[in-house]
């Protein structure tokens, strides 16, 4: 499998872990289990880790458009990205400022910032 989404009882969010590279079908199936357990759950915060996924050089345009597609349908009030690579947080920033999501996502490297921010914590 190329990522994992769960729902975490202690945190009592939704989280998701990309592992490698995505296609656009698992990008597109990543989507829409984090989506299905969002509602499934009735919560509306998560966390996307992408610590490990950051191998990779280049997302294709066709994973970041199904990245945007999703992003919109999600019923998040909050979402945190943890990501250790400058590059990936530019990227994924830029995505996040064109579909206007910058007032509830944020950027990590640790999950305690973003459990902290995502608690009203920080």
């Amino acid at each position: 499998m190329d990522y994992e989404v769960w729902f975490d009882d202690k945190t009592k969010m939704v989280k998701a872990k990309v592992l490698r590279s995505l296609t656009k079908e698992s990008a597109q199936m990543l989507m829409i289990e984090i989506e299905n357990k969002l509602v499934e759950m009735n919560t509306r915060q998560g966390i996307m880790d992408l610590t490990e996924a950051e191998a990779i050089a280049n997302i294709p345009k066709e994973v970041r458009e199904v990245y945007k597609e999703h992003a919109l349908k999600l019923p998040l009030d909050r979402a945190a990205i943890l990501v250790n690579s400058p590059i990936l947080r530019m990227a994924a920033r830029v995505v996040l400022a064109a579909l206007g999501k910058t007032n509830n996502t944020k950027f990590f490297k640790t999950e305690v910032e973003a459990l902290a921010w995502l608690k009203g914590e920080e």
